[in-house]
């Protein structure tokens, strides 16, 4: 989850009291480009899209 909603915004006040697991202090947009650079073209069901 990412630290907006860790901080209770959006309506999810129950996740500040929750035990922080782990930070990685990386943005989801360089994970989601790592993950496409490691596995390359991903295939979807465009059914259920």
């Amino acid at each position: 989850m990412n630290n907006y909603r860790y901080s209770g915004a959006g309506g999810y006040p129950m996740y500040p009291t929750c035990p922080l697991v782990k930070e990685i202090n990386t943005e989801m947009v360089e994970i989601i480009m790592d993950y496409f650079r490691t596995h390359g073209t991903v295939a979807i069901d465009s059914e259920k899209n």
